[in-house]
């Protein structure tokens, strides 16, 4: 987050590792729903704004340090202990829950609690949000959530668009082909030729540079429809009182080569 530098990073890598931890999840604080204390905290205590590009650069060291250390990404921004290989991401390893929240049209998952999601096909079930009301619903043994529903084609999509990018790799034969849609075709193509995604004979995989770049991935993929309310979120989120995001936090150098 804002005012760490790369030396704190490492150090704390280091710190975990030395712990004889399994996994270690490393990922950017998201300004834009973080709250607006920790916004006003930031401004009052600190004028180093990580730049989307130096969040880029650590990155990169991030990935070279966990390797040397005898980790694996398992996904975009998970490691986990494994021998080293040129791979992209590990095929030893991956969490079963990310396997259905970003997995193929038949993985459905269910949750429990309050604000928990639920993925069926064709729906979605969200949960009701504060305790007191969620608990004393359940013990009437009534059940207080919202239910929306979508076109099953993106749950045939879903591996395309989601699984691809997240896990850097998504095996053709668990798709329906015959369903993608031409704009996702062509997308899928322009990265292909762009070289971020590799296609052949059964699979389409992640290129070290895509993997990179796996959430700008998973943007581009996704419906107009879909885009256009994540913008609309974040937004919505920046309009709160006490939020501040630069310009320079969302913007990279142009000319950044990899």
């Amino acid at each position: 987050m804002h005012g760490e530098d790369e030396e704190v990073i490492i150090s704390d890598l280091d710190k975990a590792i030395d712990l004889g931890l399994s996994n270690v999840d490393i990922y950017p604080i998201n300004n834009v729903v973080t709250s607006s204390k920790l916004h006003k905290s930031v401004r009052d205590y600190t004028d180093n704004i990580t730049s989307a590009t130096r969040k880029f650069s650590m990155k990169l060291l991030i990935d070279l340090h966990m390797r040397s250390k005898g980790f694996m990404p398992h996904n975009g921004h998970g490691y986990v202990r494994s021998s080293i290989t040129d791979q992209v991401v590990t095929d030893n390893y991956s969490f079963i829950y990310h396997e259905h929240v970003y997995g193929y049209g038949d993985h459905d998952f269910l949750g429990f609690g309050i604000n928990a999601i639920s993925s069926l096909r064709g729906h979605v079930i969200t949960n009701i949000t504060g305790r007191e009301k969620y608990i004393d619903s359940m013990n009437k043994n009534i059940y207080l959530c919202k239910i929306s529903q979508h076109d099953e084609l993106l749950d045939e999509m879903k591996p395309l668009i989601l699984r691809l990018p997240y896990h850097g790799y998504a095996d053709k034969s668990q798709i329906k082909m015959n369903l993608v849609p031409d704009r996702l075709y062509g997308r899928l193509n322009e990265l292909i030729d762009s070289g971020l995604i590799v296609d052949d004979t059964h699979s389409f995989r992640l290129t070290k540079l895509g993997w990179y770049w796996y959430s700008n991935i998973m943007f581009y993929l996704m419906p107009e429809a879909e885009q256009a309310i994540l913008k609309k979120i974040v937004h919505e989120e920046l309009k709160t009182p006490g939020k501040f995001l630069s310009k320079k936090e969302i913007i990279y150098t142009a000319g950044l080569n990899v």
